[in-house]
C-alpha cells in the first residue's frame, strides 16, 4: 500500500458556498453523474482518481484509505477489480490528458498496451483489474459488447455522433448496474447533454459544479488574469462550468466596412428580409432582398454564417412603379 500512490490522494474541498471536488466524488447518480467544471478546476482529476478505484476494487488496501480519508460512500465501488472505460473525445486528448491521469494513480507493476500510441489503448493491474481506453471519434460501432462498471467521458461527445457513443455507453452499464461520469467545461453551447441532464437532471442524475477559483492548488491571480480576457458568456463557462450561449463572432470573414449598408436611400428600397436557421446553434442564413421603383436592377445580398459571405446582384428585373412596396417578412425554416 505504501507504493500505491491512490492511498495518499486527496480530493480537495471547500466550505460551502464555495464548490467542492470531494463533495463531486461524494454523491454521484445512480446511473448518470454530470460534473461541469471552469478550467483548472481539478474535474479531470477527481474522476482519474475514481476510474482507479474502480479499476483495483475496494477490497485492495489503498483504495480502502482512499475511500476513508476522502469519505466517498464504499458502495460507490465494486468489490472486485472492475472494468472502466476512460472515453476521450480523440485519440490525441486521450494521449495527452486522460491516460496520464489514470495512470498517476494505478499500483505498481501496472500492464500496458499501446500506452502511447494512437487508437485504442488498455491498463491491466497487477489484481485483473482493467481500464480501457477509447475515444468518441470512433463512433458507437467501437463501444459494442462489453459490460463495465463505470464509463468516464472527458469532455461531452457533441452532435448525433457523440448522443449515439454516450447511449451504447449506457447500455454496457446494464449488467452490471455500474455508472457513467461525464466531467467538462461546457464551451459548446446548449447541447443535447444539457436539455438531457443539466435543465431537468433526472432521479437517477446528478449534476455537480466545480469553480476553478475555489481550487487551493491553482494560483488564483493567474487564473483571475486569464479569464479576464473573456467575455463574460465565455467567462462563466471557463471559471464555473456554466451552460452559456458563447458570444463572439462566428463568422471570420465578415467585414463591417464591406457588408454593412450604413444608409438606405429610401425606404422604400428594403423588399424583404429573412432568417433561415440551418443549425443547433449555428450557422444561422440572412436574407435580404430589395427591388427599387426607378427600374434599377435589384440585388440581393446573401449572409452565410459559416465564415464566408455570398454577395449576388440579380439583373434585368423591373418592378412596375404602382405595385405596393414589398412587406418584411421573417421566416424560420425547420
Amino acid at each position: 500500500m505504501a507504493e500505491n500512490p491512490l492511498a495518499y490522494a486527496t480530493l480537495w474541498d471547500r466550505a460551502k458556498p464555495r464548490t467542492s471536488q470531494r463533495r463531486a466524488i461524494q454523491d454521484l447518480g445512480d446511473v448518470v453523474t454530470v460534473i461541469l467544471g471552469g478550467n483548472r478546476s481539478g474535474k479531470t482529476t477527481s474522476a482519474a482518481q475514481l476510474v482507479a478505484a474502480v479499476a483495483m476494487g475496494r477490497d485492495d488496501p489503498a483504495v480502502k484509505v482512499w475511500l476513508k480519508v476522502n469519505k466517498i460512500p464504499a458502495h460507490y465501488i465494486p468489490k472486485a477489480p472492475g472494468h472502466v472505460w476512460a472515453v476521450a473525445i480523440d485519440s490525441g486528448d486521450s494521449r495527452e490528458y486522460v491516460r496520464p491521469a489514470v495512470a498517476q494513480y494505478l499500483p505498481p507493476g501496472t500492464k500496458w498496451r499501446n500506452r502511447d500510441g494512437f487508437g485504442r489503448s488498455e491498463a491491466v493491474t497487477p489484481q485483473g483489474g482493467k481500464v480501457s481506453f477509447l475515444s468518441a471519434d470512433a463512433g458507437r460501432d467501437g463501444f459494442q459488447g462489453s459490460a463495465v462498471d463505470l464509463v468516464w467521458l472527458d469532455e461531452e461527445p457533441t452532435g448525433a455522433r457523440g448522443l449515439a457513443v454516450v447511449n451504447e455507453c449506457l447500455m454496457r452499464l446494464v449488467d452490471r448496474r455500474g455508472r457513467l461520469v461525464c466531467t467538462m467545461t461546457p464551451l459548446s453551447g446548449m447541447t443535447w447533454l444539457y436539455d438531457r441532464w443539466v435543465a431537468e437532471t433526472p432521479a437517477d442524475a446528478r449534476v455537480h459544479w466545480i469553480h476553478g477559483m475555489d481550487n487551493p492548488h491553482i494560483p488564483a491571480d493567474a487564473l483571475q488574469a486569464l479569464l479576464a480576457q473573456f467575455g463574460p458568456h465565455e467567462r462563466a463557462a471557463r471559471e464555473r462550468g456554466e451552460f452559456t450561449v458563447i458570444e463572439g463572432r462566428v463568422y471570420s470573414d465578415w467585414r463591417r466596412d464591406l457588408h454593412v449598408v450604413p444608409r438606405l436611400r429610401s425606404a422604400r428600397a428594403l423588399g424583404a428580409a429573412g432568417l433561415h436557421r440551418l443549425g443547433n446553434p449555428q450557422p444561422l442564413r440572412v436574407l435580404v432582398s430589395g427591388a427599387r421603383p426607378c427600374r434599377r436592377h435589384a440585388a440581393r445580398r446573401r449572409g452565410t454564417l459559416q465564415g464566408r459571405v455570398d454577395v449576388d446582384t440579380a439583373r434585368g428585373r423591373h418592378r412596375p412603379d404602382h405595385q405596393p412596396r414589398p412587406a418584411i417578412a421573417v421566416v424560420d425554416r425547420r
